[in-house]
C-alpha cells in the first residue's frame, strides 16, 4: 500500500524548477496525482491557505516532459507512473514550442495546463 503525505506551501511564487528544488530540499517533490479522488483532494487542499485571484489561481504540479524534444512522454518528478491525466480543453498545446511542464488552474477545477518552466506560480 502506497502512503502519501505532503506539505502545501503556497506562500511564495517560483518557477517550476525552483518549486521542485524547494520541495526536494524538504525531502519531497511537487505533487503527483494518480486518480480523480486525489485530484479533488489536492484541489480542496490548495483552495485553503491563500486568496485566489486571476494572478494567483495557478499552482505547479510535478508533471513535465523531462527530455523534450527527444522524448515527448510526460513524467512525474517523483518518478511514479503517469496513470491519470486530465488536461483542460485545447491542452496540452505546447504554445510557442516551449511549454513542457504543467500547472493546475483553480478556475478550471484543477485541470492541467501546459506551461513554460520559467513562469512564476
Amino acid at each position: 500500500m502506497l502512503v502519501k503525505c505532503g506539505i502545501l506551501q503556497s506562500f511564495f511564487t517560483a518557477s517550476f524548477d525552483n518549486a521542485e528544488s524547494s520541495c526536494k530540499m524538504k525531502g519531497g517533490h511537487l505533487v503527483s496525482i494518480h486518480s480523480h479522488e486525489e485530484n479533488l483532494f489536492v484541489a480542496a487542499l490548495a483552495k485553503t491557505g491563500k486568496p485566489w485571484s486571476k494572478l494567483t489561481d495557478y499552482s505547479w504540479i510535478g508533471l513535465k516532459q523531462a527530455d523534450y524534444p527527444k522524448n515527448k512522454e510526460w513524467t512525474w518528478t517523483d518518478g511514479t507512473k503517469v496513470d491519470f491525466l486530465t488536461f483542460a480543453s485545447n491542452q496540452p498545446d505546447n504554445y510557442q514550442g516551449r511549454e513542457h511542464c504543467t500547472e493546475v488552474w483553480f478556475e478550471q477545477n484543477f485541470l492541467r495546463h501546459q506551461i513554460a518552466f520559467h513562469y512564476q506560480r
